[in-house]
């Protein structure tokens, strides 16, 4: 018998990984979120739309992205996916997109296959003619144009009388422009497709704009396009794009109370207790010292639940989650130079400071205000540091701490 099964659970209940697109997994793993499976309900039903989940990093937005998936598969619906931070650029987001076709037509009915064959011949996208087959396979110059070629040598007739097909695609079809605004739409037609795109958050801002305008606007609209966006990294001017490009936008409920947050755990546990009835509990003072860590990152949260329970094998306390927090994060502390020490410490023993009060604190012999403010940035972003603007007359001032579960290590 496991350790997880002695503990009452039939499998790990704080997986990292997105839930995937599997309905029974769905049903267990991806817990109290049912505005957004009523969100993904009402759209997942549609022809053609654009949809943009937005939430913060580890809130499940890959994880509503793959229960889409499942859901759009049992209406019998087309699944096409592009990993966007595989796609540079949009020659490479299209050729992963033709790829995706290439192997997704194969699976239509043999009625919408001859009805695609036969809109391809009218519309003069693609011209063919039989040649002896000792003459070899027909050469198409550039790999966007071979990708055509191919999908549509999976929809044409069956070839037959030891003959080949040569496919000629019309000059203008072999540009990007062609591609998206007539080939696109015509192999869209025939079946009800959806384009999944995830890691769209792990682009920059500048590249994020730009598959907006060259990507997403010029898509057919006669797909369903879903994709998700993180909310930490979108500004206000961005965020207006969006609005512009996308039909509807989801938002990942924020994770912002312990109760909330105590939702998910407790759901966990319970939908992976054997038999549905939890031996292991994580007590109040435990999630909010979580709370306090992570803000409300599931993934983070997920991560520190399943340390402590490998760990203790046993109920968790608060004193229990601040040790696997601290022994878990032990990695990220080691990597710190000796300066980020001196500003988390120092930090640790003003309880909330602003940048002023931490610079004549640490004396100006140390660090430069300029330099200081620039760590402090990097340390908010490895989770370190927190910031809160607070209103002061007619600005806001911005003060500094470092999380209560981190200050005994760092003071």
């Amino acid at each position: 018998m496991t350790w997880l099964k002695k503990l009452g659970f039939s499998e790990n209940p704080f997986y990292l990984d997105p839930v995937p697109a599997d309905e029974k997994v769905i049903k267990r793993g991806f817990v109290d979120r049912s505005k957004e499976l009523s969100d993904v309900d009402d759209f997942v039903q549609l022809r053609k739309g654009k949809l943009l989940v937005l939430g913060r990093r580890g809130e499940g937005k890959s994880s509503l992205l793959n229960v889409f998936e499942c859901k759009a598969k049992q209406l019998g619906k087309l699944i096409m996916s592009v990993d966007i931070s595989k796609a540079g650029n949009k020659e490479e987001f299209l050729e992963g997109l033709l790829r995706e076709a290439q192997v997704k037509v194969a699976s239509i009915s043999n009625d919408k296959k001859k009805a695609l064959d036969k809109k391809l011949e009218d519309l003069d996208i693609i011209k063919r003619k039989e040649k002896k087959k000792s003459k070899g396979v027909a050469e198409v110059e550039g790999k966007i144009s071979a990708l055509i070629a191919s999908i549509r040598g999976k929809i044409a007739a069956e070839e037959s009388k030891g003959e080949e097909i040569e496919y000629y695609i019309a000059p203008r079809i072999q540009k990007l422009e062609g591609i998206f605004n007539e080939f696109l739409p015509v192999l869209f037609a025939s079946f009800e497709g959806v384009l999944i795109c995830d890691n769209l958050e792990k682009l920059s801002k500048e590249k994020f704009e730009k598959f907006l305008i060259d990507i997403v606007q010029t898509l057919p609209d006669n797909i369903l396009f879903v994709t998700t966006g993180d909310l930490t990294e979108i500004d206000s001017q961005t965020l207006k794009k969006c609005y512009d490009v996308f039909d509807i936008p989801v938002m990942m409920e924020k994770i912002d109370t312990a109760s909330k947050l105590r939702q998910f755990i407790d759901g966990r546990i319970k939908a992976y207790s054997i038999e549905g009835i939890p031996r292991i509990a994580i007590d109040q003072k435990a999630i909010e010292a979580l709370m306090d860590r992570t803000e409300g990152n599931l993934r983070e949260c997920f991560r520190y639940c399943f340390f402590a329970l490998q760990k203790f094998k046993t109920d968790i306390d608060e004193s229990l989650i601040t040790e696997a927090i601290l022994e878990c994060d032990r990695p990220r502390f080691e990597v710190l130079d000796e300066l980020d020490r001196r500003i988390l410490g120092t930090l640790a023993s003003l309880s909330e400071a602003d940048v002023a009060e931490i610079h004549e604190k640490l004396k100006p012999e140390v660090v430069d205000v300029s330099t200081l403010r620039k760590r402090l940035d990097s340390l908010i972003g490895s989770g370190f540091v927190r910031k809160r603007p607070i209103k002061t007359g007619r600005t806001y001032r911005l003060f500094y701490n470092v999380p209560k579960t981190l200050q005994s290590f760092f003071s």
